[in-house]
Formats: C-alpha cells, sequence, structure tokens
C-alpha cells in the first residue's frame, strides 16, 4: 500500500506484536477471591517467620502483547485475540490478562470514575476505571497496575506454613504500611468490592466471572505513592510553554499524551515518590523564567482531563534548562531532579503529521495504524480487501509535491497548465483527465507548506500567468484542475518557470527550463490521436484516406462492413476522416497505434505535422 505523503469508528492494526517478559510471581492458583458488598479492611497481621516458613516466590512467564486499537470520538478502545492461554500483559495499559479457555478475545477502554460512584466515606480510586469485556473464551484472573511504594518484596495474602494444614496470612508489607487496596466491580446497578487473592510490587490481582467495570480502590489516607513527572513542550508565537504534569505511576500513559494536542512529548527518567497531601514546588534554573503555579498540594486524581500541574513559560531561545521537584517542607532535598534539552527536532517527536489508513468495512469506516512508515510509504497488516486510502491529521505541515506540466495548442496561441499535487497521486490517471494536452516529462518534485501562499513566474514578458498566487492545500479529488495557467504566444519554444513562496520571493522551491516545441509521441496511441484528431480531419486527403482503409483491413484492424461504412457512409473528405479516426480510437491502444504507424508511412510530412504541437 503506497503512500507518501476525524473521527469514524476506527481500528488501528498495530500489528500483534508480542513478546515474552518475566515479571514479579503470581501464583496462579484457583484461590477463592472474596467478594463483598461490604468490604472491611483487616488489621495487619504479624508473627514470626521463619526462612523455610513459605517457599518464595516463583518467575511466571507473561506475555507482552500490542493491541488494536479502536478510536471512536475522545473514547479509545483496545482489543485482542489471544491464541494460547496463560498470562498477556497489555504494554499500553498493562493490564494482566490470565487466559484460562482459548482462542480467547477481550474488548476495553478507560472511563470516567462518575461511571462507578462510590458511596463510601473511606475508599479513593487509586487507579484508571476499565470498561473490560470478554468477547469469547474464558478469563481465569485480571491483574491491575497499581501506584502505590514499598520498598519491600509483597507476597501473597495467604500459604500454607509446612507442617500445618491451616492456611496462614503472610505479612503483606503493603498492608504493614497500610496501603491496602481492593478492586472496585460494577456488576448491574451495584458496586461489589472485590479483595485481592495477590498484590506485586506493580499489579494487583483478582479472580473474575463477570465481566465489567473495574477500577482500584484504596482508603481515604495520605500515603506515598509511586508518581511519573511527564513534560510537554509546545511554541507559543514568540516564547515556549513547558508543562509539567505530575501524575501516578499507574495511569496510561497514551492516553495523557493523547490530550496534550500541540505538546511534545519529552521522553526521559520520570518515576519519583510523592506523599499524598503534601505541597510541592517546581524550581528552573533560569531567571527569566516564570513558573505557575508557585507551589502544589498534590492528591491522586484519575479524572482524564489531565491538564499540567505546573506551567513554565520560557524564551523562545532557550534550549535546556535544569528542572527540580521540591516538597515545599524541605526545600534542601529534591524528589525529582533532570537536565532537560528542549531543542528537541521534529523527527524525534510523535510525527505531527500521523498517518494512518481509512478501511471501508461494510458500512464502517475503521481506521488502521500503520506498523512501519518509511520515506515513501506506509505499511499496514491486512485481514480482508475493500476501500483503502490514507487519513492525515487535520493541521498544516510539509509534503512533498509535483509539479506537472501540461501543454495545449490553441487556434493561434499555446496554454501551459501548471498542476501542483501531491507527490503520492496517480500519475496516469491525473495525465488521462487532460484530454488535449500533452505531458512534458521533467523532474517535478519539491517541498511545500500546507496553507502558504504561492506563485508562479515565467521569463517571458508577453505571457499571461492566472492566477496571480494560490493558497495550497492538499486536495485528492480527481478533478486534477490546473493550480496556475500560462498563456503563451504560438511561436514561443522555451521558457523559465520559476515557483515562490509569495512571503519570500528571492528563494525559488522549484526553477526549471522548459522546452515546449515538443512531439506529441510520448503520449499514449489514443491520447494521441486524440490530441491529433482536429488536425487530422481537417489536414488528411481522400488518397490517404483510401490507403489507410486498405492497410488497416489487411491487419484486421477494421473489418468489412466498417470500411465500407467509411467509404460509403459520408462524401466530403473530412467526413470520412472523422468516422475513420473516431472508430479506430474506440478500438483501443492497439489499434491506435496502427493507425499511426501506417499514417507516418502513407505521408510522413502529414505525419510529423500532426505530432507536433
Amino acid at each position: 500500500m503506497s503512500a507518501s505523503c476525524e473521527t469514524f469508528p476506527m481500528f488501528l492494526l498495530d500489528g500483534a506484536i508480542t513478546k515474552v517478559s518475566e515479571t514479579d510471581s503470581e501464583d496462579d492458583s484457583d484461590s477463592d477471591s472474596n467478594s463483598d458488598t461490604d468490604y472491611e479492611f483487616p488489621e495487619p497481621t504479624t508473627f514470626p517467620i521463619s526462612a523455610t516458613s513459605f517457599p518464595g516466590p516463583r518467575r511466571v512467564k507473561v506475555t507482552e502483547f500490542r493491541p488494536v486499537i479502536h478510536q471512536e470520538g475522545y473514547t479509545t478502545t483496545y482489543r485482542f485475540s489471544f491464541e494460547k492461554e496463560g498470562r498477556h500483559q497489555c504494554e499500553i495499559t498493562n493490564l494482566i490478562f490470565n487466559v484460562a479457555l482459548a482462542p480467547a478475545e477481550v474488548e476495553y477502554h478507560t472511563e470516567q470514575w462518575e461511571k462507578c460512584p462510590l458511596h463510601s466515606s473511606f475508599l479513593l480510586p487509586a487507579g484508571p476505571l476499565f470498561d473490560i469485556k470478554c468477547l469469547n473464551g474464558v478469563l481465569k484472573h485480571l491483574s491491575f497496575p497499581h501506584s502505590e511504594y514499598s520498598p519491600e518484596l509483597a507476597y501473597s495474602p495467604s500459604t500454607t506454613n509446612p507442617g500445618s494444614t491451616e492456611t496462614q496470612p503472610l505479612p503483606n508489607p503493603f498492608r504493614r504500611a497500610e496501603i491496602e487496596l481492593v478492586v472496585a466491580h460494577k456488576k448491574n446497578d451495584n458496586i461489589e468490592v472485590i479483595k485481592p487473592i495477590k498484590v506485586t510490587k506493580t499489579h494487583i490481582k483478582i479472580k473474575v466471572k463477570e465481566m465489567s467495570l473495574f477500577g482500584l480502590l484504596r482508603r481515604k489516607k495520605k500515603s506515598k505513592f509511586r508518581a511519573l513527572v511527564l513534560l510537554f513542550l509546545s511554541k507559543l508565537v514568540t516564547r515556549k510553554a513547558l508543562d509539567v504534569h505530575l501524575l501516578p505511576s499507574n495511569v496510561v500513559l497514551d492516553e495523557v499524551k493523547k490530550k496534550q494536542e500541540n505538546g511534545t512529548f519529552l521522553r526521559m527518567p520520570a518515576e519519583c515518590v510523592i506523599m499524598e497531601g503534601e505541597t510541592y514546588n517546581i524550581s528552573c534554573d533560569l531567571e527569566e523564567a516564570r513558573v505557575q503555579p508557585k507551589e502544589h498540594v498534590y492528591y491522586r486524581d484519575y479524572n482524564q482531563n489531565f491538564l499540567p500541574t505546573f506551567q513554565i513559560i520560557l524564551n523562545d531561545d532557550v534550549i535546556d534548562l535544569e528542572l527540580q521537584l521540591f516538597k515545599s517542607s524541605d526545600k534542601n532535598t529534591a524528589i525529582w531532579s533532570r537536565w532537560v534539552p528542549i531543542d528537541v527536532c521534529r523527527s524525534s517527536q510523535p510525527p505531527e503529521i500521523e498517518l494512518v489508513v481509512a478501511h471501508k468495512k461494510n458500512d464502517n469506516i475503521e481506521v488502521i495504524k500503520p506498523i512501519k512508515v518509511t520515506k515513501t510509504h506506509i505499511k499496514i497488516k491486512v485481514k480482508e480487501m475493500s476501500l483503502f486510502g490514507l487519513l492525515r491529521r487535520k493541521k498544516k505541515s510539509k509534503f512533498r509535491a509535483l509539479v506537472l506540466l501540461f501543454l495545449s495548442k490553441l487556434v493561434t496561441r499555446k496554454t501551459l497548465d501548471v498542476h501542483l499535487l501531491p507527490s503520492n497521486v496517480v500519475l496516469d490517471e491525473v495525465k488521462k483527465k487532460q484530454e488535449n494536452g500533452t505531458f512534458l516529462r521533467m523532474p517535478a518534485e519539491c517541498v511545500i507548506m500546507e496553507g502558504e501562499t504561492y506563485n508562479i513566474s515565467c521569463d517571458l514578458e508577453e505571457a499571461r500567468v492566472q492566477p496571480k498566487e494560490h493558497v495550497y492545500y492538499r486536495d485528492y479529488n480527481q478533478n486534477f484542475l490546473p493550480t496556475f495557467q500560462i498563456i503563451l504566444n504560438d511561436d514561443v519554444i522555451d521558457l523559465e518557470l520559476q515557483l515562490f513562496k509569495s512571503s519570500d520571493k528571492n528563494t525559488a522551491i522549484w526553477s526549471r527550463w522548459v522546452p515546449i516545441d515538443v512531439c506529441r509521441s510520448s503520449q499514449p496511441p489514443v491520447q494521441r490521436l486524440m490530441a491529433m484528431r482536429k488536425d487530422f480531419i481537417e489536414g488528411v486527403n481522400v488518397s490517404v484516406i483510401g490507403s489507410l482503409l486498405d492497410d488497416l483491413l489487411q491487419i484486421r484492424v477494421l473489418n468489412d462492413s466498417e470500411v465500407e461504412a467509411v467509404k460509403q457512409g459520408e462524401t466530403c473528405t473530412s467526413a470520412k476522416a472523422r468516422n475513420l479516426i473516431d472508430m479506430v480510437r474506440k478500438k483501443g491502444s492497439e489499434a491506435s497505434m496502427a493507425l499511426l504507424s501506417k499514417l507516418e508511412k502513407r505521408d510522413p510530412m502529414f505525419y510529423k505535422s500532426l505530432e507536433t504541437v
């Protein structure tokens, strides 16, 4: 699928990329999860542990996958089909699906927490709210990423001690730190709270039976948690804005980035540890920088607006700075410190011109995300064939363009049509639309900025150029009308053309010397006949027509009845010539080429005059 170079129901096929990795231990035993509508947190239990009290963690393989992405309006839905049982981790959301019966297919997306209202006075959201559906197959467990902080290793809440038949709880560091986690599950119109069967450093695991809305909950109290400091750079008219987002580590990063419309994500180490309810401020080493607000009291928030915590306004010439995040009560120790280069090249950004492929499937439009983009092509994975077409983000950008020239003969003058088109148009289809125009083949590529104003100049004073200037936007309709037209005297045999951006007439973005005393022989035979049709009808003599009829009958281009129709049907020579050329032209390329070949042999001088514009 070639290409070079909003919202529909879409599926962005990103390739089913899988890789096998290892994660913190999770026992896949069928330990029952306790689901109650009214959950009370137990008090932490402590007792001495010997080295043999429990077997310790075991490593469980997890297959990482990248899901299919379905974008509809502001909602991003993820979908994936699992061919094998086992544990599979989504590389975008970090959810882990434990598949008990394959093949299985899941579909999931994040929702606002308003869809799962919490009536408890001591529970708060501790992660994104996910709407999860199992379309087929069976899921055994789900594991949700959390942001809780503990320097110690977490084990399962219970195991069987050697030498005892009773199951005893193990001291879980998360419970010792009084950071209890549960999962809210909206079932019909009720909210049930599911106790975890396992908590690791990064995930909380539950047993599942029915799919719907799931979200992590935590006790409403101040605690330490793992946070991300995310930076997005925006260009203002004369300055730059650096947005600093302080977010829990288990947010969906891709969804944060989508909300920063004009911001370039600055990728760098981002994790730090934050204390809930403390006041923080960020400092910059540049005196002229303006930081707002001065300080911020931070609480975890899982709404999906993703507005910045701090914003730093910088002069346009700033290329780097040093940022430090402090607890306002202790300005001697930075909890996060980075040197930040902000002279980012555009190639390091997520492309401002994001390309996807539209695919019409039945009555729906799905949008397929590329698996590879090269300098000239965009590659996608396909399953079903139908209508496909490239889409891009609606914003100004540079692109590769073609300056295509077509020469036409008027009665006493010539016209040169100048077409400014994207480089990935189908050239043959452009040429077909120029009925009487001869295509002038020459180097045509240049680079155009979307939405800029352009004008074309000619070195001949007597030439008339229209329009004077043109504001250019890419257009893929198939009318292929000229961008500019130049009217020339009939005796002109060459000229020089230059294409300028109207705001800079000192530098041509495209410049060519153009010879226009060309032959039509470079055109396809049918087009050549069409181009010379008028001159042929007016100039051919009756004896040449007779000879051509004999030649075309002999090589079976025409049959007897067609020859007789030309000979007997009309009396005047021009009418016979019209019947002949139209009859042959409609038979296609081979018949047209045969007529041209025989005409060249029968009347070389006349043929040469027809081929020269």
